[in-house]
Formats: structure tokens, C-alpha cells, sequence
């Protein structure tokens, strides 16, 4: 199969995508509050001849192929990574009952699909950080919240994909789901659209989804395809609350102060942090406690987040944490609880998958007229991939064969320095042609 005509057509609507992108990053809504961004994106889509459809929180919609679906190994070589049907359970439904409605309102129920010639769900996350951006780029956000983790590149990469997809229906059969998901930054937004029957009408079969790199001294354009199962850890959001009982300021002895207890447990958490075997990561980032200089609080809530390689670990860890917490709470006099806000398992790459994209990607690359240095690597061990930020795209990988690849968006000796989830954060936009065409790419090829 020629796959080089994918990244020549991508290039050729680069400075499309690149409005997508900025427009998306000016927007930078939150949570499940993405309505403009939803609004935007579904406009685009019918702009394409495509239908959108809200659900679950996100927006869908699909292209069907015209293709004639071909063997298992082309004349190239590539091997496909192909599965089969199977009965299913599903749809699953949201807590009302309705079938597909939307978070935030009422949303159309996916057709029924009797397409025999199987279904791939390519999956881009749409949702920014509660940050102030401290970027000056000309398109940044202004209203408190930034686009820090390259949402904004996925979206704008998988509209790309969606343009090229539906103007070259005859290189593919079957359908191609794209799913424009909210909440990722919250690791609630998969289970809703799941929850919602994303999966299904028709059944996918795989799924695909892409995430930046910013800082590496890969060349933009470069993508790292996980080498093993594992490629990224067990997350869960924690909150302590301690209660104590209030007073004035001048007089701490009549009272048992809250925040007080509180730094003392953020110090302690931290310091288990550190002091850990390397199978944990642990951070506080958020302390809440009082109302003025002068009341001594009765209240404190202590927030992080807990990201553990396996489930042991992740026992162990959330016990010690819960132990120490009590005891030092108790210290001064304060009693303390402590809830999981939200969490996800780890995301567990299928190797087929990723063997296959390998080699669809290297044809991509090799066989385009384009240009361009980027390359297809591996991570090359376990503590690479280690360190890999959680992604609620783990939630599709236990309903489907699923593969999550990193898209190289900027080198740090290029000054592309900052941190993921920094507000100085900036992203190579050259990543964007390579972006949809990584998604187009692993589509095609699957089907």
C-alpha cells in the first residue's frame, strides 16, 4: 500500500490546521465546559460534509470508507494488525438512562450501523488547564485558562485528519470514528463519552490517540511509539480535609488550627515522596485553608495527585499516605479524611498495534516527496516510559486493542524549554501536518 500521498496531503493544508490550532488555544475552555470549542469543531466538520454529533461530554463523527478492504499483508509488507468482532454488551448508558445524550445538555443518538468492514476510533482530547497564560503568543488565551498540554495540537491535528479522510474515502472501507473528548485534565472525560456508547453502532475495533512532546531534542515531527505494554501510570487525584476548630488570631491556644495541621501533612506527604523506591510519584499542588490574617481556620484541604507503576504499589502508597495524615492531624488535635476525586488505570498499549504503526509510519515518512528530518523511535526502556503523565485514554484501552503514540512538538535547544503544563509553555506548530497525518496514517492502515 502507498502510504506517502498522507503526509504530502497534510502539508498541503498546513496553514489551515495551524488556524484550527490558534483558534482552539484562544478558546481554552475547561473541564466540560468546552462548548465554543465543541461548537467550533462541529462546525468544521459540517463544513467537510460531515455530520457531528454531541456526546458524552465531547463531539463525534464518522467517515465511512469506499474502499475495498484489503489483505491482511499488502504488497509492501506491512503488517495490518487486525481483529475480530465480536457480540457485544454494550451500549453502555449514562446515569439518566439516555442513550448518548450529552453532558451539558441534550445531544442525537448515533445512527445504527450495520457496516461489517470494521471501525477505528481516533481520539483527541479538547480540553485546557484552569492557568493564566504567560506565553505573549498573539492567539493566547485571555481568560484564565491555557491550552499548557497540547490539547490544542491534537484537536487541530485530528480535524486535519478528518479533511484528508473524507477527500480520500477510496483509500480506506469500513469507518473511521473521531472522537473530540472533554475533561481529559480531570481523567473523567473517556469514561462519560464510553459510558455514552461511544464504543458503539458501529463497534470499534481500535483506537488511536496522540499526545506532545515538547522539550526532547527529537525533531518536531518525530514520534515515539511506546516499546513495551506500559506507557503510562495508575493516576488518582486525592484530597485531605482536616477539620479543626476556629479562633482568633491572638489567642492560637483556644483553638485547633486546620491550616496549621495541613503544611505539616503537605510536608510530610512530600518528604514520602521523596524518600520512596521510585515506584511512586507524589505531588501536592493545592493547599485551601481560611478566609482572613486574622481567624484561625477550622477547615484545610490538602489536593495532589498519586501516579503508581502497579496496582500494589499503588495500594501501599495511598495507605501510607492515609497513615500519616492521620497521626499528624491528630498531633494538633485536628481530625482528617481523605477522598479520591477522580483517577485511571494505567494505559496498557497493544503491542500489535504498535509493531503495525511502526511500519505504516516509516512508509509514511520514507515514501512522502516531503522533506523532513522527523523520525519514528521507541522509548528506549522502562523508566522513560515510567515517567509518561497519566492519560485517561487508558479508559478506551480496556475496551479495545488501543495505542497512544507521543507527537514531538519543539527541542529544547530550538527554545522549546518549558514543561508540559507550564504557562510559559510553547509548542512547534511544524508538528501540526505530522500530527494529522500520524492519525490519518494508523486509520488507513488499519483499514
Amino acid at each position: 500500500m502507498d502510504y506517502g500521498w498522507i503526509l504530502e496531503k497534510c502539508f498541503e493544508i498546513e496553514e489551515k490546521i495551524t488556524h484550527w490550532r490558534r483558534a482552539i488555544h484562544a478558546l481554552a475552555e475547561v473541564r466540560f465546559e468546552t462548548h465554543r470549542t465543541q461548537e467550533l469543531i462541529a462546525s468544521e466538520l459540517g463544513k467537510m460534509g460531515l455530520f457531528a454529533r454531541f456526546v458524552g461530554g465531547g463531539v463525534v463523527c464518522e467517515i465511512q470508507g469506499t474502499g475495498v478492504r484489503g489483505a491482511s499483508h499488502g504488497e509492501d509488507g506491512v503488517s495490518s494488525a487486525r481483529f475480530t468482532r465480536g457480540d457485544s454488551t454494550f451500549p453502555l448508558t449514562n446515569n439518566d438512562g439516555k442513550y448518548m445524550e450529552k453532558v451539558t445538555g441534550k445531544g442525537k443518538i448515533l445512527p445504527k450501523s450495520h457496516d461489517k468492514k470494521g471501525c477505528v476510533l481516533l481520539r483527541a482530547d479538547i480540553d485546557a488547564l484552569p492557568i493564566t497564560e504567560m506565553t505573549e503568543l498573539e492567539f493566547g488565551a485571555k481568560n484564565g485558562n491555557m491550552h499548557a498540554c497540547g490539547h490544542d495540537i491534537h484537536a487541530a491535528s485530528l480535524l486535519g485528519a478528518a479533511f484528508v479522510l473524507a477527500d480520500n474515502r477510496d483509500k480506506f472501507s469500513g469507518t473511521v470514528k473521531l472522537a473530540f473528548q472533554s475533561a481529559e485534565e480531570t481523567l473523567l472525560g473517556a469514561k462519560c463519552m464510553i459510558e455514552a456508547g461511544v464504543l458503539e453502532n458501529p463497534r470499534v475495533e481500535a483506537c488511536f490517540a496522540l499526545h506532545t512532546v515538547v522539550g526532547t531534542e527529537y525533531e518536531t515531527g518525530s514520534v515515539i511509539i511506546p516499546s513495551g505494554e506500559l506507557s503510562a501510570p495508575y493516576a488518582d487525584f486525592f484530597k485531605f480535609v482536616v477539620l479543626g476548630e476556629g479562633g482568633h488570631g491572638a489567642i492560637p491556644q483556644e483553638s485547633k488550627n486546620a491550616a496549621l495541621s495541613g503544611a505539616a501533612m503537605a510536608v510530610a506527604l512530600e518528604e514520602l515522596a521523596s524518600n520512596g523506591d521510585g515506584s511512586f510519584s507524589l505531588s501536592v499542588c493545592q493547599i485551601n485553608s481560611g478566609d482572613a490574617p486574622n481567624v484561625i481556620p477550622e477547615r484545610c484541604e490538602i489536593c495532589g495527585t498519586l501516579r503508581t507503576l502497579h496496582p500494589k504499589a499503588r495500594e501501599a502508597s495511598l495507605g501510607q499516605m492515609e497513615k500519616i495524615c492521620k497521626n499528624i492531624s491528630a498531633l494538633y488535635g485536628c481530625t482528617s479524611s481523605v477522598e479520591l476525586t477522580s483517577g485511571t488505570n494505567a494505559l496498557f498499549c497493544d503491542e500489535k498495534l504498535a509493531k503495525s504503526a511502526e511500519e505504516c509510519l516509516k512508509l509514511a515518512y520514507n515514501s512522502s516527496k516531503v522533506q523532513a528530518n522527523a523520525s519514528i523511535l521507541h522509548t528506549p526502556d522502562r523508566e522513560v516510559r515510567a515517567s509518561t503523565p497519566s492519560e485517561d485514554f487508558a479508559v478506551f484501552a480496556t475496551q479495545a486493542p488501543s495505542l497512544l503514540v507521543g507527537l514531538c512538538a519543539g527541542k529544547g535547544s530550538d527554545g522549546f524549554s518549558y514543561p508540559l503544563h507550564n504557562p510559559r509553555v510553547i509548542f512547534d506548530e511544524g508538528a501540526l501536518p505530522f500530527g494529522a497525518a500520524i492519525y490519518t496514517a494508523l486509520a488507513v492502515n488499519l483499514l
